[in-house]
């Protein structure tokens, strides 16, 4: 779901490339997220390499680095208009 959230959002803003360096970025900072990161840079949504095993997954973190990619690309204000 986050992953066709920040595809649609992006492409519809004309920000791909700030997507692409946010994910990056994020993805340098914290180790556990770059699985997330891998999934939402394939270009298939049923890649088996990636997040496959649900069970450690802490949504909160997730949720977390989710809203850190609004806000490092400058759209925070649309995360919290829409998270609430």
């Amino acid at each position: 779901m986050m992953r066709n959230i920040l595809e649609y959002y992006f492409n519809f803003v004309h920000r791909q490339e700030a997507l692409a360096e946010a994910l990056q970025s994020l993805a340098e900072e914290d180790t556990a997220f770059r699985a997330l990161y891998r999934y939402v840079n394939r270009e298939s949504h049923s890649d088996a390499v990636n997040l496959t095993d649900f069970g450690e997954i802490v949504p909160a973190h997730y949720i977390d680095r989710f809203k850190q990619v609004f806000v490092k690309t400058g759209f925070e204000e649309h995360y919290v208009k829409m998270m609430g």
